[in-house]
């Protein structure tokens, strides 16, 4: 058992040093959401599985609404930003997955 940890621990250790843990790229973002509103996606490893992550970001002049959603967590996640805010949200924790695509819906008002 001890080994197995170890090894365990020894190979996350690696994939974080060599660069596998976290996508340097981000992915586009589907739905529809006005110029002013940008969203990136990316995996980020955690030491188990890939966290899915979601940026928004409002540069518009006004508050906005959107809903978050992904092919593996289909439930939409529902954010309020105010001007000029920005926001991290987590989709999924510890997919075994590295590749997800993320919609950002943010209707104008």
């Amino acid at each position: 058992m001890h080994t197995r940890l170890a090894l365990l621990a020894t190979l996350s250790l690696l994939s974080l040093t060599l660069g596998v843990g976290s996508s340097l790229a981000q992915a586009r973002v589907g739905g529809e959401r006005p110029p002013c509103v940008q969203a990136t996606s990316n995996a980020r490893f955690d030491g188990v599985g890939f966290g899915h992550w979601v940026s928004v970001n409002n540069t518009c002049d006004h508050t906005v609404e959107c809903d978050i959603s992904t092919n593996v967590a289909p439930s939409p996640t529902h954010v309020t930003l105010t001007r000029g805010q920005r926001q991290d949200v987590n989709t999924f924790l510890s997919s075994p997955a590295r590749e997800f695509t993320a919609t950002v819906t943010c209707p104008e008002r």
